[in-house]
């Protein structure tokens, strides 16, 4: 029984603390759903919040990144303007340095020939002044050399009267008034045409009467009077040769002697060509008397041997006995003698056509070295003259040389070519009639 009340009281015993373990999982349990949904409800409001934070971000990213946009391309447009102002800073730089450069050159010509008119106006005042002096001394100075030579020319050309021992035209010594128009010119007014005239001053003082006396003529007229002295010093007019040989150079003279050669050859061979003609006809004959067998009139037609084809018909007569082939190499032989005495000079007319072109060619340098050497001494314009004289002169007389020396030469070629040919022919046609003559020439 006892046991039984132990028992029954530990069942009721468990019971007990099933019945509150149940109680308090239950409570525990509805304790926890509570707070798991707040949880969640809270948890559903911040994602809500944060949702409704990230649109906010994304739309301020999103302004933003337009604004930058908008920021670079404004960047760039004005990168493009930036470079656009530098490339026309650079242009119009180089422009300007252009521009620049333009003008100081022009304003070193400028001043080189404000500098050339100065001193060519310093020389006319006959002023002798450094040019890097200060302005007002140059045109002080200036100034008084231009009433120098004013005062000089007045002094030089006054009008004074007196009277002069001379001689007249007839060569008698007189004394006649004069009139001097200053130092340029004196006038003798005597009482007869032969005691009028240009006065003439010798080395030692004397004086004599030139040029042509004034007509006896009441009132006013006129009379020659040679102010600036270039009448009595001008040099005398020379003649078309005179003129050539002063004014070609050294090189002129060589130019001349090859020319004068030259037609010396040319001469020569003209000579000898008509001498020694060899006409037609004498072959023409020769071979028509050898066909009939006439070797007297033959032999008596070449004896003479003036004329080349004589010379080569008359050795082919006297080989006609002969051998075939001796016959033709002594015929041979007597054309080849013949040629150079036909070519004689030729050789030496085509060396002068050659050598005046170069002659003249080197005076025409000779010249221009000489007037670019005047150039540089700052000389006067007669030696500028006398070079380009000398350069003009002996290229053409060089040419006048070569030019007809060059004709005579293809002609006298054409006609040697010709007698060559006929003496050929003529040694030929002497061969044929003696080989027919003498049956073929069996050999």
């Amino acid at each position: 029984m006892k046991r039984e009340t132990g028992s029954l009281k530990r069942e009721t015993r468990n019971g007990k603390s099933f019945v509150l373990f149940v109680s308090l999982w239950l409570i525990s349990g509805s304790v926890f759903a509570q707070t798991a949904d707040d949880l969640l409800s809270a948890a559903k409001e911040k994602e809500a919040q944060a949702a409704a934070e990230l649109v906010a971000l994304r739309s301020e990213v999103s302004k933003e990144h337009a604004e930058l946009s908008e920021k670079v391309k404004q960047a760039y447009a004005d990168l493009a303007l930036a470079k656009a102002d530098a490339e026309q800073a650079a242009f119009d730089r180089v422009v300007a340095e252009e521009e620049f450069n333009e003008l100081k050159v022009r304003g070193s010509l400028d001043a080189a020939r404000n500098q050339q008119l100065l001193r060519e106006l310093l020389l006319a005042a006959r002023v002798a002044v450094m040019l890097d002096e200060s302005w007002a001394d140059i045109q002080k100075a200036l100034n008084e050399g231009i009433r120098e030579q004013l005062a000089a020319l007045f002094s030089q050309t006054g009008i004074r009267e007196e009277e002069m021992e001379l001689l007249d035209h007839d060569g008698a010594m007189v004394v006649v008034p004069v009139v001097r128009i200053g130092n340029v010119q004196t006038i003798a007014l005597g009482n007869n045409p032969q005691q009028r005239g240009l006065v003439k001053h010798t080395p030692d003082g004397h004086a004599y009467l030139i040029g042509v006396a004034p007509e006896d003529a009441p009132g006013t007229g006129f009379f020659p009077v040679d102010v600036s002295r270039r009448l009595e010093t001008a040099p005398q007019q020379k003649s078309f040769i005179q003129h050539y040989l002063s004014s070609g150079g050294i090189f002129l003279y060589p130019i001349i002697a090859v020319g004068l050669f030259g037609l010396l050859l040319v001469c020569e061979r003209m000579v000898n060509m008509v001498r020694h003609r060899s006409p037609p006809a004498l072959m023409d004959a020769v071979i028509e008397r050898a066909k009939r067998f006439e070797w007297d009139e033959v032999h008596a037609m070449v004896e003479a041997q003036a004329t080349p084809l004589q010379r080569v018909l008359h050795c082919g007569v006297h080989t006609r006995l002969e051998s075939r082939d001796k016959r033709e190499s002594h015929i041979e032989n007597a054309i080849l003698e013949e040629v150079p005495r036909l070519e004689r000079s030729m050789t030496m007319i085509a060396a002068c056509a050659a050598i005046a072109p170069l002659l003249g060619l080197l005076g025409t340098v000779t010249g221009m070295i000489q007037t670019f050497k005047s150039l540089g001494l700052d000389a006067g314009g007669d030696a500028l003259s006398q070079g380009i004289s000398e350069a003009l002169i002996t290229t053409q007389v060089g040419l006048v040389v070569a030019v007809p020396l060059l004709l005579l030469h293809a002609a006298f070629n054409r006609v040697i070519d010709r007698r060559v040919i006929r003496l050929e022919q003529a040694g030929h046609a002497m061969l044929a009639v003696i080989i027919e003559q003498n049956g073929g020439d069996s050999e």
